[in-house]
Parts: structure tokens; C-alpha cells; sequence
């Protein structure tokens, strides 16, 4: 079996025929029926032949005692089972293989159900906004509508078109971060000259709310996408306004805590109850509830940031959540992002969110 003869087989230790890898076994078997511990014991294990190649064998060894039950020799027999170990293997490959395909499919499954699910309620979404387009327009080309209705009619339209827009932008950008198509572009970004382009956007657009900034003195620079976190706090700002009642206060604030920067959005709105909280940055979540009925909304906003800071987490440590103490006291939304590293260590990150060179 091992091409060796009884002669050499004899000036040979068990340790010289035995693979390296499977010496601990080996020594652990011998120990035991040596102490005593066991008196038959298999052990199947990689044995060297003489040509240099590697069987697989199982040894039966039985333990020898005296009348008092101390030790003196071991019977010991080796069985080839290099053959229904490869079948063994070749077993359990095709089974991996089998498990493998399973799983694949069933996460193929899933994917094609929520892909299928995304594009009904997308659907659903983009129908609003275009019904609302195609009944006004037909009533501007078809009625002699006094200026003042008119103008009632293009107002809704307009307030249609941009969510309809809206709508288009957001699913695009998820698209685009669940292809891998979004390369970061990460550096050092002054949070303080962030929050007020992002409010300043928003006071020419709503001027029924009030639009506060509190950011902390001396807030270090943080570590981040500067496009992306834009769009973050645009989305959360957004967000808040929709939810806030006409002269509510919407304040963005920043401070310090360890090594990131806090970023919160507070409202004056309805609040979230506590078991919504969880669930309000899914797609296409609605908090439920009547007095929530007429607020329009994609139900994409929210799920863009959680997408856009979890996309980031690999490099950006960011982190997205949302409170509300009590039912009409309001909501916070919280982003922490982390401060930036040192020049040796943002240069190591940079390269990694930007990927391969091409080529």
C-alpha cells in the first residue's frame, strides 16, 4: 500500500510516513492508547508512500494489557480509503455546489421580487403626478378658464412637474449607488458653509417656514463626499419642511462629539411614533395616519440618505437615525459623520473609494 518493504517499514517512525498536517491527530491518538484512555480507536489520516505520493488510510489500532490492565502493545491495521475519500469529497463539492446554486437562485428570487415591487410602486408614483398634469392641461386647452383659474391651474401643474421630477432624481441616484456607478471624491468638507447653502436653497423656496442654523465654533473639518453630503442634508431639510405645520422652525445644528461631527434636523411637526422610527428611512414608508394623508411625497427622500451613508460606511464611518419624543413634538433626524484623518491616512482612503485605475 505504502511501497515500502517490512524491512524499511521497520526503521521507519509512524511520524516519517505520516503527512505534516495530520501529526497533531497522530500524536493525540498514540497518546490515548498509550495512557490508557481508550483501548480501540480509528483514525483516518493522509499517509506518505515511497514514491512520494499521499493516500488516504484509515488505522484501527486496539490496545494490548496485561492482567493488571497496563499497557504492552498495540494491533494496528491500515485500510486504503484513498478512493472513497475522493468520492466523499467529490460528494461534498457537489453538494456545496448544489447549496451554492440553491442560495443563488433563491437570492435571485428575491431580488426580481423586490426589483418587481420597486417598479409597481414606482409605478403607482409617477401616475399621481402625471394624472394631475394630463386632467389640468386638458382643462387649460379645452376651457376658456378665467386668469385667476389659470394660474390656479399652473400653480398645480408646476408643483406636480417638480415632484414628478423629484420622484425621477431619486430613483435614479438609487439606482446608480445599487450599480456601483457613484465614484466618491472624498476630502476634507467645512460642515458650517454646507448647512447654510443647503438653508439658503430652501428659504427662496419656502418662505412659510423659519430656517435656523446652529452650528458649533471651531467644528473641525469632516471626512466625506461633499456632493453627497449635500444632497443628505437637502433631503433631510426637505423632509422636515414637508412635515413642518406653515411658521414652524426647521434648525439644522453641528457640534463635536469624539472624533465626528453630529449633525441633527429638527422640526416642529407631527412627530414619529416609536414604532415607525425604525422604519422611516425604507423606501416608500408612510407613517400612518389621516392627519399625513395630504402631504405629497415620493417616500424615496429619506431611504436616499439612509442608501447615500450606508454606501459611505466603508470609508465614511457615517451613521443615520431618526427620533421624536412624543407624538406633535416634532422629529430629529441624526448623521454622524466622522472628523478628517491626517493627510497619510486620507490619501489611503481616497484611493480606496475611488477604485482601480482603468486599464
Amino acid at each position: 500500500m505504502l511501497g515500502y518493504t517490512a524491512a524499511q517499514l521497520r526503521r521507519l517512525t509512524v511520524a516519517q510516513i505520516t503527512h505534516s498536517a495530520d501529526l497533531p491527530a497522530t500524536e493525540g491518538y498514540f497518546k490515548e492508547l498509550r495512557a490508557g484512555l481508550t483501548t480501540h480507536r480509528q483514525l483516518v489520516k493522509r499517509y506518505l508512500r515511497q514514491d512520494g505520493r499521499t493516500i488516504w488510510g484509515r488505522l484501527t489500532a486496539t490496545l494490548v494489557q496485561n492482567s493488571q490492565g497496563a499497557p504492552l502493545f498495540a494491533l494496528g491495521m491500515i485500510e486504503d480509503v484513498t478512493v472513497q475519500r475522493a468520492a466523499a469529497e467529490r460528494e461534498d463539492a457537489l453538494q456545496s455546489q448544489v447549496l451554492q446554486a440553491e442560495t443563488a437562485t433563491a437570492a435571485a428570487q428575491q431580488a426580481s421580487e423586490l426589483q418587481r415591487e420597486f417598479v409597481t410602486r414606482v409605478s403607482h408614483q409617477l401616475r399621481t403626478p402625471l394624472t394631475s398634469l394630463l386632467g389640468f392641461s386638458e382643462l387649460l386647452l379645452h376651457r376658456d378658464c378665467p386668469p385667476p383659474q389659470q394660474h390656479q391651474y399652473l400653480t398645480v401643474m408646476h408643483e406636480e412637474a417638480k415632484r414628478f421630477t423629484t420622484l425621477v432624481d431619486d430613483v435614479l441616484s438609487l439606482q446608480r449607488l445599487e450599480s456601483d456607478q457613484v465614484r466618491y471624491s472624498f476630502a476634507d468638507v467645512t460642515v458650517g458653509p454646507l448647512v447654510e447653502q443647503v438653508l439658503a436653497l430652501y428659504r427662496g423656496e419656502s418662505t412659510s417656514h423659519t430656517l435656523v442654523a446652529d452650528v458649533g465654533a471651531g467644528l473641525p473639518p469632516v471626512w466625506a463626499d461633499q456632493e453627497q453630503l449635500q444632497q443628505i442634508l437637502a433631503n433631510l431639510v426637505s423632509n422636515a419642511i414637508k412635515y413642518s405645520p406653515d411658521g414652524g422652525t426647521v434648525r439644522v445644528a453641528a457640534q463635536q462629539e469624539g472624533d465626528e461631527v453630529h449633525v441633527t434636523v429638527t422640526d416642529e411637526g407631527m412627530g414619529i411614533p416609536r414604532e415607525s422610527q425604525d422604519q422611516v428611512l425604507e423606501r416608500f414608508y408612510r407613517v400612518p395616519g389621516p392627519e399625513r394623508e395630504g402631504i405629497r411625497g415620493t417616500g424615496l427622500g429619506l431611504a436616499l440618505v439612509k442608501e447615500l451613508v450606508k454606501e459611505l460606511v466603508a470609508a465614511h464611518r457615517g451613521r443615520v437615525w431618526a427620533e421624536s419624543a412624543a407624538p406633535g413634538r416634532g422629529s430629529t433626524f441624526h448623521v454622524a459623520i466622522p472628523v478628517a484623518p491626517s493627510p497619510a491616512v486620507a490619501e489611503v482612503t481616497r484611493a480606496k473609494a475611488a477604485g482601480p485605475e482603468p486599464g
